[in-house]
């Protein structure tokens, strides 16, 4: 990672010094650095309020920067074929059902047994 969360900090504090304001102000600037360290910290499977805390950034405000700088709230995923999910799915300690939804996040949850329309309620739901 480029700028580590304390060099972020740092560059808050610099930027809202002698303002006399009581809410800090972030500029594009600090908000697309924001954005880039916490989509690299979600990457490593970090949670929204562990990397808001690190960056002392309101956790809701941090995702909304997030989706906003993404056009979407949608995230990209890849589907693969099924000997290779399973593969990759039994790295992080679950057993192959046939048959059955099957997903795995870049964050290593596991879902399995759900319809997609479960899954994806299930999942706006997780930090």
């Amino acid at each position: 990672m480029a700028e580590s969360a304390s060099e972020f900090r740092r560059a808050v504090a610099a930027q809202n010094r002698g303002e006399g304001v009581r809410r800090r102000r972030f500029g594009a600037d600090l908000r697309s650095r924001a954005v880039a360290l916490a989509v690299a910290m979600r990457r490593d499977g970090q949670p929204w309020k562990s990397i808001a805390s690190e960056l002392d950034v309101n956790a809701t405000l941090l995702q909304k920067w997030c989706e906003q700088g993404s056009g979407a709230p949608f995230v990209l995923v890849e589907l693969e074929e099924e000997e290779t999910a399973a593969t990759r799915c039994a790295a992080v300690g679950d057993q192959q059902t046939g048959g059955v939804l099957r997903l795995c996040t870049p964050s290593g949850y596991v879902i399995e047994g759900l319809d997609v329309a479960a899954a994806a309620k299930l999942l706006r739901q997780l930090p």
